[in-house]
């Protein structure tokens, strides 16, 4: 991304300052999340010269299964975590993306799309795309997970079925 700044705040939550930085040298600031820390969103989304100008939210399985996810931080529900965050960035009329990497081995199921569905929901065409990526083994926090890539075309195609029932979920 040539002449833009991104930020990701899944571990550390005090970068208010860098962002500053970067916006006094008018360059645009995409920020990437995990949906963990609402309350670090909140006091960012506060203030213009610390609001993004996009945003990007992860959006892994259903909220009520985010505890079986080992990178989820702090004391408190990941999933109301998640929720709170996604509400926050819904409101924020900030320009925003969610996404979803397809795990293998339907890890990620149609339930969970179906109750993530609401956290994305918003006017089709406009902010708020939900995209899908397969999942590429290689380089994974976990190397257990390296090993575990699917054929690529029964990666694309199931990441493209997920999508089209996030769409039926999302716009009914």
């Amino acid at each position: 991304m040539s002449g833009n700044c991104g930020f990701s705040f899944r571990h550390e939550t005090k970068k208010t300052h860098k962002i500053r930085e970067i916006k006094k040298i008018r360059l645009p600031v995409k920020l990437d999340t995990n949906g963990m820390f609402p309350a670090v969103l909140e006091k960012i989304f506060s203030l213009e010269e610390t609001r993004p100008d996009y945003i990007a939210l992860d959006l892994k399985i259903a909220p009520h299964r985010y505890g079986e996810l080992a990178a989820v931080n702090g004391p408190g529900d990941p999933g109301d975590k998640l929720i709170q965050s996604a509400a926050l960035i819904r409101q924020s009329g900030i320009a925003h993306e969610y996404r979803t990497l397809v795990l293998p081995g339907g890890f990620i199921t149609e339930k969970d799309i179906e109750a993530l569905a609401p956290l994305a929901s918003g006017v089709p065409g406009s902010m708020g795309a939900w995209h899908f990526r397969p999942f590429r083994g290689g380089n994974c926090l976990d190397p257990a997970w390296d090993n575990k890539e699917e054929n690529a075309a029964d990666a694309e195609a199931r990441a493209k079925a997920l999508a089209e029932k996030a769409e039926k979920f999302r716009f009914p």
